[in-house]
């Protein structure tokens, strides 16, 4: 049962993320506190697994995993109300890829700080853009201000993760 602790916690952001898409569709605030929790079980799931010794690869895929389907999955949520959230989601798209082929060419997951780094930049900007859309009413100030600066923050960082990546795979393939 321990072995599968870390990963149970992972694939429970999958449950969650539909009640925070029934919630967000809603207009309903309840939305925030369950993009909150969410969030904790993303960082819940590693350090679950490293303190029970049962960190994996497959670990690593399933988290990876959850975590792509959630933030692509809130991306296109946000962006029936909010259309430039499609631009993040492009950006999250190429980051993946570019990652997902730098992985495949070495053989193995490459971890990359900066891939966390998305990740947690990526929830955030969700949970502003939850708490954004449901707390301001549309077109307002804050929520312009607040949702704007989320994104394009995010999607500078995942635009260099993705060069980051790109640089990788080119050394690999050319042996640099």
């Amino acid at each position: 049962m321990r072995q599968w602790l870390a990963n149970a916690i992972s694939l429970s952001r999958i449950p969650l993320l539909f009640l925070w898409v029934y919630w967000k569709c809603k207009g309903n605030i309840r939305a925030i506190p369950v993009m909150t929790v969410i969030i904790a079980t993303d960082f819940i799931d590693g350090l679950v697994a490293r303190r029970l010794h049962t960190a994996s690869t497959r670990g690593a895929i399933i988290d990876v995993a959850c975590d792509s389907i959630v933030i692509i999955t809130a991306c296109v949520i946000m962006g029936m109300s909010t259309p430039c959230y499609f631009i993040l989601l492009g950006f999250i798209i190429a980051s993946l890829l570019s990652w997902g082929i730098y992985s495949f060419s070495a053989g193995c997951l490459i971890y990359s700080p900066v891939g966390k780094l998305n990740g947690i930049v990526c929830y955030i900007v969700m949970l502003a853009g939850t708490t954004a859309h449901l707390l301001s009413p549309p077109g307002s100030g804050i929520r312009i201000v607040l949702e704007i600066s989320a994104l394009t923050v995010a999607i500078v960082i995942l635009f260099f993760s993705t060069c980051i990546n790109i640089v990788g795979l080119y050394r690999k393939v050319n042996n640099l």
